[in-house]
């Protein structure tokens, strides 16, 4: 050991070790020398966003960055079907100097070494998660897309599936974490995190739905009368379903609408059509044929009419009807005015049941004398010069009365339409204000 020390100081003794000596102190005493003048400060070389803050004293590098644009302008955010820029101010962004600060005084420890190494600096932002959450609460409304859900149509007369389709939204939380990172790398075009959302109703969920419609559309109908036939065609049976609450459902309507029509063609009205509407409808949700016989209705007074309270007076055959559109619902015998007083005849027409009104008196005077008779049911139907005309009971007549009394004679009544009691109590409890009434000869 001894001989290494005693070689190392001849070493020095000489003149390459002299001058070695000498640079080594001017090293440490430049080292020196730069570390007391910079111990404060900024190196020349410092630089914040290619903006020099070299020779700054770190307590007046926050005065300093304020001379600096250092504050961006807009955060642009790419969308999933737009874009957005939006103000840094509406994000709550500020330039974040304390941390900037901190970041100047990280350097080599070889003071030296620090005019050589780089010192370019990022500017360093904060964001207030206040402002932020709020514009991303807004994004979010603005750029979102619900789910479509999977659904039957009627297309072209054939069910069919319409796809479902995915929906998308913000994913907020990631959103936040994402700007705040990307912001305090000074990073102004952004990303936007989205996440889709399911439909709730699926394709496959409807296929057998689809297939149930399907079978039932294809079934085999065919109605018949008298030797006609018509085979309903599937294009027709999908005409005849409605969209309720989601769900494609036959409607009885459509269904007795055909049934009506091939027996118009067949010039008749069909009799018990509630019935085979049901069956036609049963046969279909079963997806099972069926084949159905029409038939007609027997022709009565009513057959031509199409109202559903239809009163007929026939002043001839001293006879009324009550129809219901083509059904006959009940009849009676009557006693009519007398024709040949033109102030008690009764008046021919179609009219309107005016009122209805129970046991009441009956007034009036013409020259045959006066009457003043109680009556149990009034339905008065017009009122002219010569009164008021309607239909009541007659208690104080026979019931052979009705309907053998000539409306030419003096036993006629003063214009209205007479019934026997019973008769009168089912009208008036049958028939409506507005009930169409016609008197022909």
């Amino acid at each position: 050991m001894q001989r290494f020390f005693d070689i190392a100081k001849d070493v020095m003794d000489t003149r390459t070790g002299k001058i070695f000596s000498v640079l080594l102190i001017a090293f440490v005493s430049i080292n020196v020398i730069i570390f007391v003048v910079f111990a404060g400060r900024t190196y020349p070389n410092a630089q914040i966003n290619n903006n020099s803050i070299g020779f700054v004293s770190y307590s007046q590098i926050p005065k300093k960055l304020n001379k600096f644009d250092l504050q961006p302008k807009t955060i642009i955010f790419y969308g999933n079907s737009m874009n957005f820029s939006v103000s840094a101010a509406k994000l709550g962004i500020k330039i974040d100097n304390l941390t900037m600060v901190n970041e100047a005084h990280h350097r080599s420890w070889l003071p030296v070494a620090n005019f050589f190494a780089s010192h370019k600096l990022p500017a360093r932002y904060q964001v207030d998660q206040k402002l932020m959450s709020k514009e991303l609460d807004e994004i979010s409304t603005n750029d979102r897309q619900a789910p479509t859900d999977a659904q039957i149509a009627l297309q072209d007369n054939n069910f069919t599936i319409l796809n479902s389709k995915k929906g998308y939204k913000l994913n907020s939380i990631q959103a936040a974490k994402l700007i705040n990172s990307e912001v305090s790398r000074n990073h102004t075009k952004i990303k936007l995190p989205y996440s889709s959302t399911s439909p709730k109703v699926t394709e496959a969920s409807l296929e057998p739905s689809l297939q149930q419609l399907r079978a039932q559309q294809g079934v085999s109908l065919t109605f018949n009368y008298n030797g006609n036939s018509t085979k309903v065609a599937a294009a027709t049976i999908a005409g005849w379903y409605a969209e309720v609450n989601d769900k494609f459902q036959i409607q009885p309507v459509k269904v007795q609408d055909y049934i009506n029509q091939f027996g118009a063609t067949n010039g008749i009205h069909v009799k018990n059509l509630s019935d085979l509407v049901s069956q036609t409808t049963s046969a279909i949700q079963k997806a099972s044929s069926g084949d159905f016989t029409l038939v007609a209705v027997p022709q009565t007074i009513c057959s031509p009419n199409a109202i559903n309270q239809f009163i007929i007076v026939s002043i001839s055959q001293r006879h009324l009807w009550a129809c219901n559109s083509y059904n006959l619902l009940y009849e009676s015998a009557v006693v009519t005015g007398m024709q040949n007083l033109p102030a008690d005849l009764t008046p021919t027409g179609t009219y309107k049941i005016a009122s209805k009104q129970t046991n009441l008196f009956l007034n009036g005077s013409d020259s045959t004398g006066s009457w003043h008779q109680h009556v149990n049911y009034w339905m008065p139907f017009l009122t002219n010069q010569y009164g008021v005309y309607g239909f009541h009971d007659a208690t104080w007549r026979s019931d052979s009365d009705f309907g053998n009394i000539d409306p030419n004679s003096s036993d006629a009544s003063h214009g209205c339409v007479e019934l026997p009691l019973t008769a009168a109590k089912w009208l008036y409890g049958w028939a409506a204000k507005g009930a169409t009434v016609n008197i022909n000869s």
